[in-house]
């Protein structure tokens, strides 16, 4: 994880949990949350959000 970044709101989760070089951090939450039988061992991020567009929105 980032030090420094608190994943309290939405763009420092999507930023610590929702990029491709951090998969490995969302598997671990993942994990950590989830009760499941057999443990996830590896996730596809899509970004359904256009960022970019957002901002304009702004």
């Amino acid at each position: 994880m980032l030090i420094g970044i608190r994943p309290i709101n939405d763009f420092a989760f999507k930023k610590t949990f929702g990029s491709p070089e951090n998969k490995l951090t969302l598997i671990s939450l993942l994990n950590s949350i989830l009760d499941l039988p057999k443990p996830i061992v590896d996730v596809t991020i899509e970004n359904r959000f256009n960022d970019k567009q957002r901002a304009q929105r702004k």
